[in-house]
């Protein structure tokens, strides 16, 4: 699948948080994942910050983020 991105994607419906710096959790959907970073929607996605930390279900590891672009209620963020 080429859609011009460097990193292949995979579609997917897991729930993920994004984890607050100062403390707090917002609920999240991972719309697609890649070994560089995901796609998710959000509720609230002005409570978003540029950089967090995201946890998915299903996956040990936490991974510190940077929101790459916003668009609604979506962001695209890569892995710091």
């Amino acid at each position: 699948m080429d859609n011009g991105r460097n990193l292949f994607r995979y579609r997917t419906e897991r729930s993920g948080k994004v984890v607050l710096d100062g403390g707090g959790v917002i609920d999240c959907l991972i719309r697609n994942i890649s070994s560089g970073g995901v796609s998710l929607e959000v509720a609230t996605p002005d409570k978003v910050p540029d950089k967090f930390t995201l946890t998915i279900q299903g996956m040990p590891d936490k991974h510190r983020c940077h929101v790459t672009w916003r668009t609604g209620n979506k962001l695209g963020v890569e892995y710091l």
